[in-house]
Parts: structure tokens; C-alpha cells; sequence
């Protein structure tokens, strides 16, 4: 939760006071978690459920997080690079390794 969140980001900035200036963070994994893990998750072409798929993600496949961010439906979306190239997918499919 949101506790959660400012306890990391407390943690994160003495780790970063304590390495010095210059310290670059190793960037985070992430991958996709689903309810049902043998369902799947549509890689889409834009930020909407109206748009076309470009490929069926798998529960615990791996994924690079370019953004995250509140498309025009409201709704939350993260841009993301996999094996199958870029492309969008609700943000609350996309876990911390």
C-alpha cells in the first residue's frame, strides 16, 4: 500500500545518501501477474482495450517498464518492452519481481 511505498522511498534515499552522489539504482524487474495463471494478458498497440493486440503475455513472463501513467479511460497503463516488442498493458497486471 501506500505506507509500503513511502517506507521504500525512505529506504531508497538514505541507501542513496549513503553511496554517495553518482549512485545509479539497478533498475527494477518486473513481470506479469495475473489471477488466474493460466489466463493471459493482451501486449496492445495503444493505451485502450478497444486497441489490437499484438501479443498474449503469459503469467511470470518478464517485462521492461518504460512508463506508467492514466490513459483517457481512466484507467492505469504501463508501456512496456518484451520478446515481442512494445507495447501497453493495464498497470495492475505488472508485479515487482
Amino acid at each position: 500500500g501506500e505506507h509500503q511505498m513511502l517506507d521504500l522511498l525512505a529506504s531508497a534515499l538514505i541507501l542513496a545518501q549513503a553511496v554517495g552522489p553518482g549512485y545509479v539504482p539497478p533498475p527494477t524487474s518486473f513481470y506479469v501477474c495475473l489471477n488466474n495463471r493460466r489466463s493471459y494478458l493482451n501486449l496492445r498497440s495503444a493505451p485502450s482495450t478497444n486497441s489490437r493486440s499484438i501479443g498474449r503475455l503469459s503469467y511470470g513472463e518478464s517485462l521492461v517498464v518504460i512508463d506508467r501513467f492514466v490513459a483517457n479511460d481512466g484507467m492505469y497503463w504501463a508501456r512496456v518492452r518484451t520478446p515481442r516488442g512494445v507495447g501497453y498493458v493495464r498497470d495492475d497486471y505488472v508485479c515487482i519481481r
